[in-house]
């Protein structure tokens, strides 16, 4: 969870167990700190490697609300992995204000992460890292564009795609959108590499444009 202040902001990852067995005696009753930080974390996602861990996620604002994407790697101990980045791996260096970040595993030791970058008008972005936390191979270093994206109509939704990709769909606040991504960034399982028009719009009272999957 995050924590702010003037000073230290603490992300703090809970255990949700009532006792902690011998073998994750890294957990403790408050949790693990996942990154000391004196920037105000705003936005905080996580999930599962795909094994015992958990990949965390998160806006690190250092001129808030505008900073960097970082992502941790935990072992099923709560300890940090020794192959990534002691303060987190950066998903993306460009210094801007984000409003949604989200987390999903590759299931070969990586992570995708998508965000919200709301600099302007606002944009949905996907990179992943691999296995040690670099952007992996191919991959944009400031994230792959999705296109644009209205959070006050729903917020991005990703998943696993069963395989080593994921499906993700946002909605523009006129249509709804999807895509489905390979570990390469491009399109598998016949899909194109743009998004496709899952929904299109017809203006009807009331109306709410939210994916999910």
């Amino acid at each position: 969870m995050p924590r702010h202040g003037s000073f230290a902001s603490t992300l703090v990852l809970v255990a949700i167990a009532g006792a902690v067995p011998a073998a994750l005696a890294g957990w403790g009753p408050d949790g693990v700190m996942v990154r000391l930080t004196n920037a105000r974390i705003p936005v905080v996602a996580a999930c599962t490697d795909g094994g015992t861990g958990t990949f965390v996620g998160w806006q690190e604002a250092s001129s808030y609300p505008a900073g960097q994407i970082r992502v941790q790697h935990l072992l099923s101990t709560g300890d940090p992995d020794p192959l990534w980045p002691t303060d987190g791996a950066l998903a993306s260096g460009v210094i801007t204000t984000r409003d949604f970040v989200d987390v999903v595993p590759d299931r070969q030791g990586g992570v995708y992460v998508c965000w919200v970058e709301s600099s302007g008008s606002s944009s949905l972005f996907v990179t992943r890292l691999d296995p040690s936390g670099p952007v992996a191979a191919g991959w944009p270093e400031s994230g792959l564009l999705l296109g644009a994206v209205n959070l006050e109509r729903g917020r991005p939704k990703a998943i696993e795609d069963g395989g080593q990709g994921l499906f993700i769909a946002w909605t523009t606040g006129s249509e709804l959108m999807a895509r489905r991504l390979g570990m390469d960034g491009l399109g598998v399982g016949g899909w194109p590499n743009a998004p496709i028009i899952v929904a299109p719009y017809h203006w009807t009272e009331p109306f709410r444009l939210w994916p999910d999957l």
